[in-house]
Order: structure tokens, then C-alpha cells, then sequence
């Protein structure tokens, strides 16, 4: 037995144990049931960090699914000069070789020490490089910052530039958009900033990779174009070889899709380089306008298309009329309007193919002011097209109540009204549609980041310009213009196995360039005409070396299209012209002492004689020697040119234009050189080949 003292100290030591252990019970009580929740918080903020996820933009595709924007995360290089008092020469140098920086500017970052962004966007090996050199050096904590941006990406540099577009920083990277498509679609390409909580070790850093999903949810959409990037980069290939090759301000070509108005390429020259726009804006900002959609000019007799198809819709000419030519001039409403190429009475489908300004004027006459106007407002003239593209402009176009006694005449030859590239390729779009003018369009279609399809972009009709039954006969009246040996873009537009119809258009600009006349030189062209499968319209500003449509334009025209039906898979229509097939392009020649090119009363009209089969001189005989090429139609000069060529030294009589030679063409050059032209006025001219039709009719 305990004595009573022990027994005393026994119950004293039980109670306080038992006290003390109801102390830590309630302690274990207050601090795992009470204060459970707050120290889970805590825990958890222990033992994960909050990652901040930039966003990444979306991609833009052509329809093929090639990239034209894109983008990738990349490293921006900060140096805090906080961290290092006095650089030493050394430290400055590396820095400076580092980050390809001149020394001076790397000092400056001390004057007076902050934290500097010096490189943006930085190359993967630059960041690298940066990062191995402060750890080699055992630099201050801190002196060196990397921080993840979204970077833009242009792959193709000036490819789509105008289409495309560009954007600016954001804080995250480059994700708003500023020009083009990356404008318009900004709500769509644009990425999402996200918070994301990450387990990490004791040390900060993550214990698993970031989930891919949360990564892919910062991802703006997807673009698909309907632009083909062949097709595009040949047009921009042979705009700019022709703008050059003319000493041409600039110009414009756009290939559309005839049954959906969907633009397959639009080309402006001149362009810029999307990965360097920031030079382009500040050295050359014209360089970044999208002509296509913010130029109007006059167009000329490209505008011959729609005052024929108006004139057919509303049963006031037939394709087979015969209309007068008046010579080649005419005083309508106190004004003359001339033909370059006169002539008296014809069929209307031939003063079509030769571009009659006489008798476009006088056939406007038949149309009544308001009827004129308003058919041309359901053209898309004086509207804008509706296209996704920043920018467009209506053009000009006076109300009819504004319009002078002379106006119908003039817009039936395509002056007082300034459209644009867009909106004529729009309306002769429409004419391949049998009178369906669609709306045109870039894109076919919004993908998600998973690449569901979230937006897709149907055809949508603007509205029915004329009946399919006039569209058909205003082709036919094109087909002329290419096809029929009188036409003015017979030699440049035709392309061997499909019928081309077209329509050249040359318009007098209202400025002058060292008191020279400028103009503006187009060619719309639809093809095939079976079937038209595609509308292109090229249009070249202020060309020096050469000035009609068909000769400036009409080869641009020619190989475009040419390469979109080879890319599109187009089949043929018509069997393989061997005459075409075997003849050399036509290539604008230089004109002399600045007269043009042309022969005078043929818009379009190379000097270069017709060409022909091998072996075969320009009358289909077997040719034995040299042959005297046709003159009729040239003036002096081009006549001394052409003939000097050859080693002969003419005869020359009268003034003007060529109305007669001796020998005739395709004959055999004489040995004793004896060759004699005789020229005329051009009203002199016109009445000798009428003249002469009659009399071969007799």
C-alpha cells in the first residue's frame, strides 16, 4: 500500500496529465475542426503558385490550310541595372555583343539605372546566350529577366500583306489586331489571358507540367481563308514585274470566285513586308494602302461592259444592231467625242470589240437618266461591296439629279464615276453569274482551338444586276473583244484551250506629270466562258512605257489566269489553237521621242505583226526570205522604226496614219529596197478602207 503522501502526489500527477490533455484536446480540437478551413488555405497556398498564362493568337490559313500568321511564344530580355552599380568595360561589351546593341546604348541603360526592356521578342539562341552569360558570370540576382510574349509570325514576309494585316503588343505579346484581316477578325484571333494554380516544391518550382488544356484555352480561333497563296504570289509576281516593266505608279489585280464572290487573290503593288512593317510606316506609309479597296479611278471603256448589258436588259440595243460609227467623231451636247479607231456604219458586236466611244454615247442617249443611274447603283457603282476587309470606300458617284447633259455619254465610256478595283471586279463578277452579283468575301470559315467549326461563311447574294439571258449575250460581246481578230486585247488575253472574254478599258487621268497626259490602263476578263469560273480584273496606274488596257494589262491578265486555271484544275473548253499555241507573249514595246506604242486608231493594238505558224509569213504562205511586215494604221515614226529594222529606207508620202504600202504585206522585200507608204488623216483613213470594202464587194 501507497502511503498517503504518495498516494496524494499519484492523484495529482493523474489530474494534471489528465488536464494537460484536455488542453492539447481542445487545442487539436480548435485547430483541426475550428480553424481547419483557413489552414487548408494556407496550406495550399504553401504548396501551390499561381501561374499567369499569356495568350497566344490565333492562325490564319489559306484555303489549302498553308500558314500566313501565326504564332509562338519567345523570351522579352530585361536587365534590371538596379542590381549592378558600376559596370565594368567588359560587362558592357558582352552585353552589347550579346544583344547585338551598340555599347553606347547598353550604357545608357545606367543613366540613370531601372529595369529596361532591351530586346523583344527575342531568338531562342539570343535568350539562351543571355541566360548562360549571367549564370557563367555569376551576375546579381535579378540583373537578367526573361519574360514570355506571344511573338506574330508572317511566314511568307510580303504575302497577303494587304489582305492580312498586322497587329501590336498587348502586354502579352502582339495580340491586337491593327490592319486587314488580323482588324477585322480581332474578336475571333485574339487569345485569352488565364489564371492557372500549379503544385511546386518547396523550392517554387512546379512538381508536373502545366495541363495542355489550360495552354490551348488562352488560344485565340482559327481563320481559313478563301485566298489561295499560289495563285496569290503568282499575281503579286506579275504585278510587280509589270508595274516595273511600265514605270508604273502601282496597281491592283484580284481573281474571284464567279459562283460564290469568294477572292482567291487580290495583289496591290506597291507592297510591304509584314515582318518589318514598322520600317514601311515610317519610310514609305503609302506602302501599306490596300488599293484595291481604298483607290477610285475612272476606268474607262471598262464601264463599255455594263452600258452594253444595261442597254441589252432594257431591250434598247440587240448584239446584232447596226449602229454608226460617225468616222470616229461626234459633237454630242456641245462636246466632240472621238474614236481612235474610226469607222461608219457596223454591227454593234464589232464597235464592242473595238471600244467605239462614239458609239457607246450615242446608244447612251437611249437610256433615260434615272433608268441609267439606278441600274448602275445594282452594279455596285457609288456602293461599297460589303467585304471584310478595313478600309473600303464607296467611290464617286453624283446623284442623278447632279448629272450634266453630257453625263450619260461620258459614263458610258467610263468617265465621271471613280470605282473601285474591288467593286469592278464585283460587277463583272456578276455578268459570269448570269446577273447574280454575290458579295465578296476572305473568309470561309472560324475553327476553335480544337479545331471544331464554330463560323462558317456561306455565299450571299447582293442583288440580280440583269437577266442570265443578257448576261449570256454580254459574254459573247467579251469573247469578241479577245477572240475577234479586231478586238483590243486579241493578241494579249487569249489562252490556248478555253474562251476568254474580256474587256480592255483605258482612262485620260485629270493630272499631269511633267505636262504629260498620265492614264490608267485595265483589263476585266472572265474565263471560261462556257462555265465562268473566274473574274479578274487588272489595273496598272500611270504606265509610261505604254498606255491602252489590253497592252498593259492584258498580259498580266494572261498569265494569272492561266496559273489559276492550271491550279483550280479547270478543265478545258475549247480544243487548242495551234496559231496561239506557238506564238511568243506579246511584250510592250518602249515607245519613241514618248509617242505610244500603238498604233493610232487602235486602242491595244501591238506594232508587232500578227503571230504566226513557223515557217509561215503573215498572209499563211510558206515564207522563202524576209517579207514586208503590215504597216496600215502606223504613223511616221513607227514606220521608220519598223522598217529601219529590216535594213530599208521607204518612200513616204502624205501625213498621219498608214492607209496603203507597196510592196503589200507579206510580199517579198525587194532586192532594190524599193518600198513606198502613203499616209493620211485619220477621217481620210476610215473613208479609204470603206472605200475599199466596197469595192472588194463588187
Amino acid at each position: 500500500m501507497f502511503q498517503k503522501t504518495y498516494r496524494l502526489r499519484m492523484i495529482l500527477l493523474v489530474v494534471l496529465c489528465m488536464g494537460a490533455y484536455g488542453v492539447i484536446e481542445a487545442r487539436l480540437y480548435h485547430l483541426q475542426i475550428r480553424q481547419n478551413a483557413d489552414f487548408l488555405e494556407t496550406a495550399k497556398d504553401q504548396q501551390n503558385r499561381v501561374v499567369v498564362l499569356k495568350p497566344l493568337r490565333g492562325d490564319i490559313l489559306d484555303c489549302n490550310g498553308t500558314p500566313l500568321a501565326t504564332s509562338h511564344f519567345s523570351d522579352t530580355i530585361i536587365l534590371d541595372t538596379r542590381k549592378v552599380e558600376k559596370p565594368s568595360k567588359r560587362l558592357v561589351s558582352d552585353l552589347a555583343r550579346i544583344l547585338n546593341r551598340s555599347e553606347d546604348r547598353i550604357r545608357e541603360l545606367w543613366k540613370p539605372p531601372r529595369r529596361s526592356y532591351v530586346y523583344r521578342k527575342a531568338d531562342e539562341k539570343i535568350s539562351q546566350a543571355i541566360q548562360m552569360y549571367a549564370e557563367k558570370q555569376k551576375l546579381e540576382t535579378g540583373f537578367v529577366e526573361l519574360e514570355r510574349e506571344s511573338k506574330r509570325d508572317y511566314p511568307h514576309g510580303r504575302l497577303a500583306c494587304h489582305i492580312i494585316g498586322f497587329t501590336k503588343p498587348d502586354g502579352g505579346g502582339d495580340n491586337i489586331g491593327q490592319a486587314g484581316l488580323e482588324s477585322v477578325y480581332d474578336s475571333y484571333l485574339n487569345g485569352s489571358w488565364r489564371k492557372l494554380s500549379v503544385p511546386t516544391w518547396s523550392w517554387g518550382k512546379h512538381i508536373a507540367p502545366l495541363d495542355p488544356e489550360a495552354i490551348k484555352a488562352t488560344s485565340g480561333n482559327t481563320l481559313v481563308l478563301t485566298l489561295n497563296s499560289e495563285i496569290q504570289m503568282f499575281a503579286e509576281n506579275e504585278l510587280r514585274k509589270q508595274v516595273n516593266r511600265m514605270r508604273a505608279r502601282g496597281g491592283t489585280v484580284i481573281v474571284m470566285d464567279v459562283p460564290t464572290g469568294a477572292i482567291l487573290a487580290l495583289a496591290n503593288c506597291p507592297d510591304f513586308d509584314l515582318g518589318d512593317f514598322g520600317r514601311f510606316f515610317k519610310e514609305a506609309p503609302e506602302t501599306l494602302r490596300n488599293r484595291a479597296v481604298t483607290d477610285f479611278y475612272e476606268i474607262g471603256s471598262v464601264m463599255k461592259i455594263f452600258t452594253a448589258a444595261i442597254l441589252l436588259d432594257k431591250n434598247l440595243l440587240t448584239p446584232n444592231e447596226m449602229v454608226d460609227g460617225k468616222g470616229g467623231l461626234v459633237m454630242l451636247h456641245g462636246r466632240p467625242v472621238r474614236d481612235v479607231h474610226p469607222f461608219g456604219i457596223v454591227p454593234y458586236t464589232k464597235a464592242f470589240a473595238e471600244s467605239s466611244n462614239v458609239v457607246h454615247a450615242l446608244l447612251s442617249e437611249r437610256l433615260e437618266p434615272t433608268v441609267y443611274y439606278e441600274a448602275l447603283s445594282r452594279f455596285g457603282v457609288g456602293r461599297t461591296t460589303g467585304i471584310d476587309l478595313p478600309g473600303e470606300v464607296r467611290g464617286l458617284f453624283r446623284d442623278v439629279n447632279d448629272w450634266t447633259a453630257q453625263s450619260r455619254a461620258s459614263l458610258s465610256y467610263g468617265y465621271e464615276a471613280g470605282l473601285t478595283p474591288l467593286q469592278v471586279v464585283s460587277a463583272l463578277q456578276s455578268i459570269g453569274n448570269n446577273g447574280k452579283r454575290m458579295r465578296p468575301h476572305f473568309v470561309k470559315e472560324i475553327r476553335s482551338p480544337h479545331g471544331e467549326v464554330i463560323k462558317k461563311f456561306e455565299p450571299t447574294v447582293i442583288n440580280q444586276t440583269i437577266s442570265p439571258a443578257v448576261a449570256t449575250q454580254v459574254r459573247e460581246l467579251m469573247q469578241g473583244v479577245v477572240e475577234g481578230e479586231d478586238g483590243t486585247g486579241f493578241l494579249y488575253a487569249r489562252i490556248p484551250g478555253y474562251s476568254v472574254g474580256g474587256k480592255t478599258g483605258t482612262a485620260v487621268k485629270q493630272v499631269k506629270r511633267d505636262g504629260r497626259d498620265q492614264y490608267f490602263a485595265g483589263f476585266a476578263g472572265l474565263i471560261p466562258l462556257s462555265n465562268p469560273r473566274i473574274a479578274v480584273y487588272v489595273c496598272i496606274d500611270e504606265p509610261q512605257a505604254a498606255k491602252y488596257g489590253g497592252q498593259v494589262s492584258g498580259p498580266v491578265f494572261k498569265e494569272v489566269a492561266t496559273n489559276a486555271l492550271h491550279l483550280l484544275q479547270i478543265p478545258k473548253d475549247k480544243p487548242d489553237d495551234p496559231l496561239l499555241a506557238s506564238a511568243q507573249p506579246a511584250v510592250a514595246p518602249t515607245p519613241l521621242a514618248g509617242l505610244n506604242p500603238t498604233a493610232p486608231g487602235q486602242p491595244g493594238k501591238p506594232l508587232l505583226p500578227m503571230p504566226v505558224l513557223p515557217g509561215m509569213d503573215a498572209m499563211g504562205s510558206v515564207a522563202t526570205g524576209p517579207r514586208m511586215p503590215n504597216l496600215e494604221g502606223l504613223t511616221w515614226v513607227q514606220v521608220t522604226d519598223r522598217l529601219a529594222k529590216l535594213g530599208i529606207h521607204p518612200k513616204m508620202k502624205g501625213s498621219g496614219v498608214v492607209v496603203s504600202q507597196e510592196p503589200p504585206a507579206g510580199s517579198p522585200i525587194p532586192d532594190s529596197g524599193a518600198v513606198t507608204v502613203v499616209f493620211a488623216l485619220p477621217s481620210e483613213a476610215a473613208r479609204t478602207r470603206e472605200a475599199r470594202a466596197v469595192a472588194a464587194t463588187r
